[in-house]
């Protein structure tokens, strides 16, 4: 709740610049899309500071340069991000030997490490009476690191006390990311040389790359992921603050 009325906050300030600015934006031959600027993006920095959980740490510097038949933009992206949550490369296995009391159970579980992504693309530039709008699509590729680790858990009946876990297995694994993202945005000067920008994007990738799983056995298997994942995560691409270069 707190992190909605931060960003609910975050668009009026937007506004109000918006409309501060709108009697002296320069016309598009000299103001452009963006100019040529750099920035950071602010939306998980304002999510853990409202309280909100983001479930990953992320970093993500933008560029974005005007050039005269649309404007490019480049965005290098950090996280460890967990693309594949939900995945189970194998079920969990009863061990022999478990009693009702004492329940021994062998899982494998995919962990995310670190990811980085790279995205460029392109977009077109309206400036209105009061926004500065633009719209446009990225195309988008990334490596992602993840480790596979199998582990044996006591799971005791409801009400008694909690087990222990102890692991059998790890291994790494590398995953690849590509896609597009449409997007639509505003860029609000503030100063001469800062401005800040909020851009909504519905993303639509691809991930694919080969994971692995202990059986009970002891035996150890590959196992393909490969999967579309459409308008996954949030509709805000980023809330950043940019620096005129």
């Amino acid at each position: 709740m707190r992190t909605t009325i931060l960003l609910l906050f975050a668009l009026l300030m937007l506004q109000c610049a918006a409309q501060a600015q709108s009697d002296t934006l320069p016309t598009s031959p000299t103001f452009g899309p963006y100019y040529n600027q750099i920035g950071v993006d602010l939306l998980p920095a304002i999510i853990t500071g409202g309280g909100g959980k983001l479930g990953h740490y992320q970093i993500e510097v933008l560029y974005r340069e005007h050039q005269p038949n649309g404007d490019l933009r480049i965005k290098i992206e950090v996280n460890n991000r967990n693309y594949f949550e939900g995945f189970v490369p194998y079920p969990d296995q009863l061990l022999p030997g478990s009693t009702l009391e004492e329940q021994l159970f062998q899982q494998n579980d995919l962990f995310p490490r670190a990811s980085l992504l790279f995205s460029i693309g392109r977009s077109t530039y309206r400036l209105s009476q009061k926004l500065p709008v633009y719209l446009g699509v990225d195309a988008q590729a990334g490596v992602i690191f993840t480790e596979r680790i199998t582990f044996i858990n006591d799971r005791p009946l409801e009400g008694m006390p909690s087990g222990f876990s102890s692991i059998v297995g790890s291994a790494n694994h590398t995953h690849f990311l590509g896609g597009l993202t449409p997007f639509i945005g505003t860029n609000i000067p503030v100063t001469d040389r800062l401005s800040f920008g909020i851009e909504f994007g519905l993303p639509i990738l691809y991930h694919t790359g080969t994971s692995s799983y202990i059986t009970e056995n002891g035996d150890r298997f590959d196992v393909n992921i490969s999967e579309f994942t459409l308008f996954d995560g949030r509709p805000i691409n980023d809330l950043a603050i940019f620096y005129r270069l």
